[in-house]
């Protein structure tokens, strides 16, 4: 077995300003003997891949870790929001026609 310890990357998504349980979390597994990597609050999910990506190391690029399902997935999302962001747009146009209309 090797020596080497197990390392462990905790994030915290979201914007809610507080980070209290994922420090609980981090602190009990360092505690318990493992390397953990806390990336801090307000992280996106696109931050919280590419430092789970850099943990791995070049192993983060290959199939055989779900690390790299991770990323692709994330980056997909990002291209989906591009979409929905397109639509945002199309009915914010139609929705000042005819505001201007009734005017």
């Amino acid at each position: 077995m090797s020596d080497r310890k197990l390392r462990i990357l905790v994030a915290k998504p979201g914007l809610d300003g507080h980070d209290r349980g994922a420090k609980v979390v981090a602190r009990a597994l360092a505690d318990a003997g493992y390397e953990v990597v806390y990336t801090g609050l307000h992280q996106t999910p696109d931050m919280i891949a590419a430092a789970a990506v850099q943990v791995h190391g070049g192993y983060g690029y290959t199939k055989d870790f779900a690390v790299e399902r991770y990323l692709r997935d994330v980056r997909v999302t990002r291209i989906y929001e591009g979409t929905s962001e397109v639509q945002r747009i199309v009915i914010a146009r139609k929705v000042l026609d005819t505001v201007k209309e009734r005017a």
